[in-house]
This record gives C-alpha cells, structure tokens and sequence, in this order.
C-alpha cells in the first residue's frame, strides 16, 4: 500500500490510490484492535486520516475519488470518527458525503439526524 501511496505517477489510476488508501487504514485499524491507550488512539486516528484522504482526494493526482472507495471510505470514517467519540467530526463528514454519495443519501442524511439528536440529548443531561 505504501509503495502506492508514495507513487507520484500520473499514470496510477485513482481507484488504485483509493484502494491502497483504505487497505491501509483497515491495517491500522487492526493492529489497533490489539492496542489500548495512547498507542491505540494513535493507529486510529492514523486510519481515520487514510479514510480521509479518499473524500478529500489526497494522493489522487488531482482527480476526483472513485465512487466505490469514497462510498466504502466514508461509511468506514464515519463509523470510526462515531467509536472515537468524534460525533461533531462524524456529522461534519457526513454533510459533504450525503451530496457527493447520492445512491447512499438517505443513509447519511439519517446517521446526520440521530447524530445531532444524540448531541442535543447529551447538551440538556448536562
């Protein structure tokens, strides 16, 4: 994935960036599963920035992401930013998502609004 990732071929397809980016973050996620603490922490938050990388378009030679891996990526960042207790990062990601994903629109429109429920609840508890 990395030799990829350091690539700085133009012919290198997107989807291929994409891939080795999201192979790369499930790697880390993994080794994390085994970690605790700042360690832990630490290869998350390393994944959540390669999930990242595919909806922002890093490592992309100016292209936009491939629809399958900014799908698969951002379910995945989403899901990972919520089990960080990340919730304003994870709504934040979902808004752009829920116009760029339209076959998976209603999903994230609807993680948005159980989302931003939840932070009201917490708000008026405390």
């Amino acid at each position: 994935y990395t030799t990829v990732l350091n690539s700085k071929l133009p012919s290198i397809p997107v989807r291929t960036y994409n891939q080795a980016e999201y192979g790369l973050a499930a790697v880390l996620q993994g080794v994390a599963d085994g970690k605790s603490g700042a360690e832990r922490e630490n290869l998350l938050e390393a994944a959540l920035e390669h999930l990242l990388n595919i909806i922002y378009g890093q490592n992309s030679n100016g292209q936009g992401p491939d629809p399958y891996y900014l799908s698969l990526a951002g379910k995945k960042a989403g899901q990972l930013a919520e089990a960080m207790g990340k919730t304003e990062a994870a709504i934040e990601l979902y808004k752009p998502l829920s116009q760029e994903a339209q076959s998976l629109k209603s999903i994230w429109k609807s993680r948005i609004t159980l989302l931003e429920s939840t932070r009201e609840q917490k708000t008026v508890v405390e």
